[in-house]
């Protein structure tokens, strides 16, 4: 598998998850038409964080796109790896900054290692107490637990990886 174009993944991003077409539209109209995915990507995460409480369900079918299309497992890290880690991941709020933000705890597992690579000091207690707290705040309410988004990530993950490398 070759090094894969960030700007058509950008498209495909687009295509597929067709509620982010006006920030797609807008970023070329102030860019003279340019895409940039590093900027449209950082106004995807501004939109996720946005959204998280009023509309759980789309956030979590981008963020499980993102991590099937982040780093799958044999595979070199490449331009879109970087756009997903520099203008998505690392534009997470800290918990200490957004308590709300609780988009941080939906993260897949390979994102969510990129996120605590970034921000190492997440993983002291008073982040944990705060991980905890936005537990008991979880936009999907308490039948689905942060251990069944772990399980839905891996499937989802797993199924879109094979399918990526089979064609």
């Amino acid at each position: 598998m070759g090094r894969r174009d960030s700007q058509q993944f950008m498209r495909e991003l687009i295509a597929d998850h067709p509620h982010l077409r006006q920030i797609y539209r807008q970023l070329l109209e102030d860019n003279y038409g340019d895409l940039l995915p590093h900027l449209l990507m950082a106004e995807v995460c501004k939109w996720a964080v946005a959204e998280q409480e009023s509309n759980p369900v789309r956030v979590l079918q981008l963020l499980s796109w993102l991590e099937a299309h982040f780093a799958c497992e044999g595979r070199v890290k490449d331009d879109v790896d970087n756009v997903i880690a520099i203008s998505f991941i690392e534009h997470l709020p800290l918990p200490s900054e957004r308590p709300d933000a609780d988009v941080v705890l939906l993260l897949g597992p390979s994102m969510k290692t990129q996120y605590e690579q970034f921000f190492p000091s997440i993983t002291d207690s008073r982040a944990n107490v705060q991980r905890e707290e936005a537990r008991e705040r979880n936009p999907f309410g308490p039948a689905v637990t942060v251990t069944d988004l772990s399980v839905f990530f891996q499937i989802y993950k797993r199924e879109h990886c094979v399918n990526r490398t089979a064609k």
